[in-house]
């Protein structure tokens, strides 16, 4: 009964031969669920429900209290917590869901369950015009999948450069002076630019392995020497004339 729920609950069109699951169906259901014992199980079908079927905010926070405990591992307790930060979202805003991002980050979850919340927090803090906030010195957002797209998308030039600091590990500053030099490229601002590769001397190319590549990340492609072209083509460097400022 739960799985089937569940698929119905994908879509307000229903899933494959079967309808989406109404309220009243939910609520015929209850007694089933009490008797073997899954009132929270329960408790989530109704709140998904009311969530990504009615889209009904006020009503998901009410059926979905506030965790006091602080293990957070249970699949349906996690569960539970996560259209009440949407629900949190969508009624009070993105302050109130942060909150609850990051209270839930401190409570002992498994490793899916702690990238899942670093990713909701994530994306809140980009949304609500924040992105340096996940490179504060006390952010639980660790994961570098997480921060360095971020840094691809979201940071502006200043925090660029604030990641590129000797504080960080070698590959969020590597990210980093990638995206600095390649939007100063694509700005046209050259002067940012060629001040900018001086932290060439410090920041080394990153090292693709079997199971991490930095082909997009590539920052040899600004030191480029102009070789390699096809017979009878000759092209300047990114260093050896390839750019000029007066």
């Amino acid at each position: 009964m739960l799985v089937q729920d569940l698929k119905q609950l994908r879509s307000d069109k229903g899933w494959m031969q079967w309808p989406a699951l109404s309220e009243a169906e939910l609520i015929a259901q209850r007694a089933m669920f009490d008797d073997a014992g899954m009132q929270q199980q329960y408790r989530y079908l109704h709140a998904a429900f009311h969530y990504y079927q009615q889209r009904d905010a006020v009503a998901t926070l009410a059926l979905i209290p506030e965790g006091t405990g602080k293990d957070l591992t249970d699949t349906t307790d996690f569960s539970l917590q996560v259209p009440r930060g949407l629900a949190l979202e969508a009624e009070h805003g993105w302050q109130a869901a942060e909150t609850h991002w990051r209270h839930l980050l401190t409570l002992k979850t498994n490793e899916t369950q702690q990238q899942y919340l670093q990713l909701s927090l994530v994306e809140t803090l980009v949304k609500a015009g924040h992105p340096e906030a996940i490179f504060a010195p006390d952010s639980p957002v660790k994961k570098l999948r997480f921060r360095s797209a971020v840094l691809k998308s979201a940071a502006n030039a200043y925090l660029l450069r604030q990641q590129t600091g000797e504080q960080q590990t070698h590959e969020e500053r590597a990210v980093a002076l990638h995206t600095l030099l390649t939007q100063s490229l694509v700005h046209l601002d050259y002067a940012a630019y060629l001040k900018d590769s001086e932290l060439f001397r410090t920041i080394a190319p990153l090292k693709s392995a079997e199971n991490a590549s930095w082909n997009m990340e590539d920052l040899t492609a600004f030191t480029w020497d102009g070789s390699d072209t096809e017979e009878g083509v000759s092209m300047p460097g990114a260093d050896h004339g390839g750019i000029h400022v007066k």
